[in-house]
């Protein structure tokens, strides 16, 4: 199945349960319960893990590996040229994105490579000014062409120069940049591109991301940080000319292997099988070299057989610009392009089918109706007890209810009390991850990496600051414990002790995934910028201008990243209980008029019982409506 399809039946399935949501959210409007703070953050959440519609997948390669042209195959073929420019020898100089989405202009942007210096990828997508724009007509082959080639385009630096943005620099070409005979260094002009360009499938939320030679990657954080952890499927290109080359197995171990237990699927592509086609060979010769060439890789990357793809690039678009399908059945592009459709389709589906559930469970207990009904239900056993009954037992009840509202308001001061201490706990907490401490962390190694004198000096002082960020970690980690302890030890106090009946408060964040966000800049750090060969080829001041600038801020928007996910759950974590208390209030004033007004005349016994079991009608009716709409959102989801 093509990826169109895919995405076709992707968009499909996000159609039919937004729609079941949508009842939901009508139901629950209907109710009068979607006001309430959890109900409408669970809602949001379920939307959200919906409307996350965006694919990327990230092709990796040394240069003339046919990359580009794989892409152009695989998406850009029906349009009769190649969108990304493809030539022998070096194409794409910088990571590339392409993406389309409603209301976008079809254009090129591009980020000047002297923007490497003083800015991450993220804080650069918020800044507009930073980027070059380069609009084009997309009916005008020509002028797609022309605004595209600027992720080719190069610039002519000093040695000196090409360091301090970044890049290796290698006499022989193997492991950096080569110099030129007049000792300048060619650099790529841009640091990063997007394309946005009107494509069906780009459209549908397909994000395609391009990526250059290793050696032609000047920020590599960009990668390791930003946009491969985004990726639901990544694509490591080959030559079958070339085998598995030292460079090629650096990339793979620098930003495919290192990425630990990153979720993406890896696909390996075997490219350019048609070079094996020498005339002289049979077809079951070749066959065997293909077989034995897959093996090679396989055992050289550490990956399944079933995982590699041999395949011609150059065939596949050639025959579907000419439509000439059995000039595509042999380039054996389908295989690949159906194992990638199913990987990248499959691990979107899984994670909204994730956050979906999430979001749906205990979202009926969320409403509070079914504690409602158990409310009204013993009001009405109250009621109907009192029929036939004297004017003392009505006194008696009064005085039962009024003695309960006593009790009720004395829990009121005691949960007061404890979210006192929750709070001073919950704030050591905050302190322990706070925004301000991180940031002044930086800015104490920045000032320490400025007074080092040796290579030795900076790297230790980066690896300390890693070392107390890890202890910040580690002591906020136990101190979650602890609020969580004390949490739940309230909750079933005031359950088992106090007869307060309120749902189960809601989990904290993943501290793990907080520890394991800041252990991916860490290793980052510690090979790109805090690595024995960036710090002995570059200078002092380069080397502080890759921590402060990219590896600071990266942790900075990291940890606030984080710090607001805490700071969300101390904010909510006992509004179940304040819920509870503010419904069991009103349910006793309620109690207390209906007996006043039966105290003073019997006459209105039987219209306040007829009046209650209406409500608690109406009250099981929206209960019965939400859970068969819920119920609704599973089925269409398939969960």
């Amino acid at each position: 199945m093509a990826l169109g399809q895919y995405l076709i039946d992707f968009d499909a399935w996000r159609g039919s349960v937004r729609s079941a949501l949508l009842i939901v959210q009508q139901a629950l409007s209907d109710a009068g319960v979607a006001g309430r703070e959890r109900v409408r953050a669970r809602l949001l959440e379920a939307f959200d893990a919906v409307d996350t519609q965006r694919l990327r997948v990230a092709f990796l390669a040394e240069f003339s590996r046919g990359k580009t042209e794989l892409i152009n195959a695989l998406f850009f073929a029906d349009h009769g040229e190649r969108i990304l420019p493809s030539r022998t020898g070096r194409t794409t100089m910088c990571p590339t994105e392409l993406e389309w989405f409603d209301g976008a202009t079809p254009e090129v942007l591009l980020l000047p490579i002297a923007a490497a210096r003083d800015v991450t990828l993220r804080d650069a997508r918020m800044q507009p000014e930073l980027w070059t724009r380069r609009p084009f007509d997309p009916q005008d082959t020509q002028s797609v062409l022309a605004a595209t080639q600027g992720v080719c385009e190069v610039e002519q630096v000093s040695v000196d120069e090409a360091e301090s943005l970044g890049f290796r620099i290698d006499p022989s070409g193997e492991n950096g940049l080569e110099p030129q005979p007049d000792g300048t260094v060619l650099v790529p002009a841009w640091r990063h591109a997007i394309i946005r360009y009107p494509h069906p499938l780009l459209a549908a939320g397909l994000v395609i991301v391009d990526t250059p030679g290793l050696n032609a990657i000047g920020a590599e954080i960009d990668l390791t940080l930003s946009l491969l952890p985004e990726c639901q499927a990544i694509v490591f290109v080959l030559g079958v000319d070339t085998g598995v080359t030292r460079s090629d197995l650096a990339v793979w171990r620098r930003f495919i292997q290192s990425g630990g237990d990153r979720s993406a699927a890896t696909l390996v592509v075997l490219n350019k099988i048609d070079a094996l086609e020498d005339g002289l060979r049979s077809e079951a010769e070749i066959e065997a070299e293909i077989d034995a060439r897959v093996a090679d890789v396989a055992h050289h990357l550490g990956v399944s057989v079933s995982h590699i793809f041999p395949l011609s690039a150059q065939r596949a678009l050639v025959g579907r610009i000419r439509r000439d399908d059995a000039l595509v059945t042999r380039s054996r592009i389908t295989e690949f392009e159906a194992a990638l459709s199913e990987a990248l389709v499959d691990r979107r589906l899984e994670i909204s089918e994730i956050h979906l559930k999430a979001a749906l469970e205990g979202l009926l207990a969320a409403t509070g109706i079914e504690a409602k009904l158990t409310q009204l239900h013993g009001q009405l056993e109250e009621l109907n007890g009192l029929r036939h009954k004297n004017r003392a037992r009505m006194l008696y009840l009064l005085k039962k209810v009024q003695s309960e509202k006593e009790e009720l308001d004395a829990l009121a001061e005691r949960s007061k009390a404890a979210k006192a201490l929750f709070a001073r706990e919950a704030k050591a907490l905050l302190e322990l991850i706070g925004r301000r401490r991180i940031r002044a962390e930086v800015e104490r190694v920045v000032a320490a990496l400025q007074q080092a004198t040796f290579s030795a000096q900076m790297r230790s002082e980066i690896e300390r600051f890693f070392d107390r960020i890890s202890e910040w970690l580690e002591g906020g980690n136990r101190k979650l414990g602890e609020l969580k302890t004390m949490v739940d030890k309230l909750y079933h106090r005031f359950e088992t002790e106090y007869g307060l009946k309120c749902d189960p408060p809601s989990e904290p964040p993943q501290y793990e995934t907080f520890i394991a966000s800041i252990q991916d800049v860490r290793e980052a750090a510690l090979e790109q910028v805090a690595g024995w060969g960036f710090l002995f080829s570059h200078g002092k001041k380069r080397v502080i201008e890759q921590f402060a600038s990219l590896v600071g801020r990266e942790i900075e928007a990291r940890w606030e990243r984080h710090y607001r996910q805490f700071l969300a759950w101390v904010r909510v974590v006992m509004v179940p209980m304040d819920e509870a208390l503010a419904e069991q209030a009103e349910a006793l004033e309620k109690r207390m008029q209906s007996l006043a007004r039966i105290r003073d005349s019997v006459d209105t016994l039987e219209p306040q019982i007829a009046a209650l079991e209406a409500e608690y009608q109406a009250w099981q009716n929206h209960c019965a409506r939400i859970a068969a709409a819920i119920d609704g959102v599973r089925s269409a989801a398939g969960l």
